[in-house]
């Protein structure tokens, strides 16, 4: 079974410039993950971790300090 998750535009309204996402490929977010990373003052994530999956928050429940969703 293949579920469709490709989407044409990015899920978030500002998407940093000059970061390599010119070709990047788009997808629905379906998880939610706990992510550890370093302060910068570039408004990027520097050295990210993945800590873990969340199980118990759905993709739209989620706050993302920086970052907004369309």
């Amino acid at each position: 079974m293949s579920t469709n998750i490709k989407r044409e535009l990015p899920p978030i309204k500002n998407v940093p410039s000059g970061s390599g996402n010119e070709d990047a490929v788009w997808i629905e977010p379906t998880l939610v993950a706990t992510v550890e990373y370093m302060p910068n003052d570039r408004g990027s994530l520097r050295q990210p971790v993945l800590k873990g999956i969340r199980e118990d928050k759905l993709p739209n429940e989620c706050i993302n300090l920086g970052l907004s969703f369309v």
